[in-house]
């Protein structure tokens, strides 16, 4: 989990007939894509949950280690920004995706936020949720 881990072990468990797929995966062979964008919501609520995540700052240094973001960067096209934009605009986009995210969870009471939006906590429908 970022920010916590730099490596991680992976045992992939195929039939016979899908094993070339993991190795052209394995070896380079083909482009990975993240695939945290569409369940980010449900992610961001159990880093607040655990507390991993307990203000914005920390919201958007959590997705800032991701590999959604890294590939933002390497392929923007694909999590609908537009090519060629600098880098700073990705991670201006990835700030207002985290805080769009942190107010949708707010407005639905998973979380509770202060009144300027700073502090996250986890509120008992977000819990049970995670």
């Amino acid at each position: 989990r970022p920010p916590f881990d730099d490596t991680g072990m992976v045992i992939i468990m195929t039939r016979r007939e899908t094993v070339h797929l993991y190795e052209n995966l394995l070896n380079g062979c083909e482009v990975v894509e993240s695939q945290l964008l569409p369940c980010l919501i449900e992610h961001l609520t159990a880093e607040i949950v655990q507390l991993t995540v307990s203000d914005i700052t920390r919201a958007i240094e959590w997705m800032k280690c991701s590999y959604l973001y890294v590939r933002m960067k390497k392929n923007p096209e694909n999590y609908a920004i537009q090519k060629g934009i600098p880098k700073d605009r990705v991670e201006k986009h990835l700030q207002e995706l985290c805080l769009q995210k942190i107010s949708e969870l707010s407005q639905y009471q998973m979380i509770w936020t202060d009144t300027d939006g700073f502090v996250l906590k986890p509120e008992e429908p977000g819990r049970l949720m995670t």
